[in-house]
């Protein structure tokens, strides 16, 4: 969900959770969700969700009628971005109040699954995945990239990250912050491609040719549309969504497909909260919400979702060409929750302080 920029800034630190009970109508209270004890009868299923519920509503609306089931849903915001309700459930582990968590990143469901915070489970309907994209515990509904932008007034646009380092862009380069969302997915498979080492420093690098570390991916999208920055880092639902606004928003590709490394592909994610309240009434949903017919909804209906078993037909043009990096892309996702909890604290230091 887009916001107007001078409301985004605010909400990055009040990091609010908004509560949707079933349907579209919202509950006042941010975050009131009982916790309700097991009952494997019921056909009651509390979702805890971080895609924008702009476009996941309507999914979750018709995976409702789809399956009978009475689905509870809390969202998160675009500056608390998955790690909001990631943090929730390990407060709520004792007493677990979500069955199902559906993420728009991986990294948090990467931790939760190092925490044993969910439990395994393989949906058959996701057997057609291919194996990077699912795991014990967790699968994909599809994908984002995480790409290099840049305004149209940039004779010579960035091709890769190191781009961002030149003269040219020092003090108009924008990156969300890498504490939260796919920034954070960012800087852990940064850690993982380049070593720990090697990625903090290309980080301060980057904070000193002036970098800007703003609140949220759509952010950075629409100040280097507007022209305030020349370039930066966002995914690609954020670059469709404003592009639309800014014509001159570009994207920018490696200039030769074996040179992937620097496009990140971020699956978002889906899987079932250990010891959840109603175990089969998970199960029923994330085998639902992990079909290749649910993922074909997704990707016509969430600009900037790549598909991994469906056609490429409903993807937008201009990022169509990514259709032919995803097969090369690395598959390292399995590293990234080790890598950020070796990076998160000093990490830290360099966005707040270096």
């Amino acid at each position: 969900m887009t916001f107007p920029l001078r409301f985004r800034a605010l909400l990055a630190p009040l990091a609010l959770l908004a509560f949707a009970s079933s349907g579209c109508r919202k509950n006042s209270t941010a975050g009131a969700i009982e916790y309700s004890k097991p009952d494997q009868t019921s056909n009651e299923v509390v979702l805890y969700c971080s895609v924008d519920e702009e476009y996941a509503r309507p999914i979750i609306n018709q995976l409702q009628r789809e399956t009978g089931l009475r689905i509870r849903s809390l969202f998160d915001v675009e500056a608390a971005k998955t790690a909001g309700l990631a943090t929730r459930l390990r407060t709520e582990k004792t007493r677990p109040r979500a069955d199902v968590f559906w993420s728009s990143a991986t990294l948090q469901t990467l931790l939760l699954s190092r925490e044993n915070l969910l439990e395994q489970y393989a949906p058959p309907s996701a057997s057609s995945l291919p194996a990077m994209w699912r795991a014990k515990d967790w699968v994909s509904t599809g994908v984002r990239c995480h790409v290099l932008v840049y305004n149209a007034s940039v004779k010579q646009p960035p091709r890769v990250l190191e781009d961002l380092l030149l003269s040219q862009f020092k003090g108009k380069i924008g990156i969300s912050n890498a504490l939260f969302g796919t920034g954070s997915d960012w800087a852990a498979s940064l850690a993982s491609r380049r070593g720990e080492e090697n990625a903090l420093n290309y980080l301060r690098r980057l904070k000193q040719n002036g970098a800007q570390i703003l609140p949220g991916n759509s952010v950075v999208a629409e100040r280097v549309g507007r022209g305030e920055l020349l370039a930066g880092l966002c995914d690609t639902d954020d670059f469709l969504a404003l592009q639309k606004q800014f014509p001159d928003l570009k994207i920018s590709l490696p200039a030769n497909e074996k040179l992937p490394n620097d496009l990140l592909f971020v699956p978002m994610t889906a899987a079932i909260v250990q010891n959840a309240p109603h175990t089969e009434s998970a199960r029923k949903l994330l085998d639902a919400l992990s079909s290749p017919q649910t993922e074909a909804q997704i990707v016509r209906s969430m600009p900037g979702v790549l598909p991994l078993r469906a056609p490429w037909n409903d993807v937008p043009a201009s990022i169509a060409p990514l259709k032919n990096y995803i097969a090369s892309s690395r598959n390292d996702i399995g590293k990234w929750g080790g890598n950020w909890r070796q990076i998160r604290d000093p990490l830290s230091d360099v966005l707040l302080h270096d």
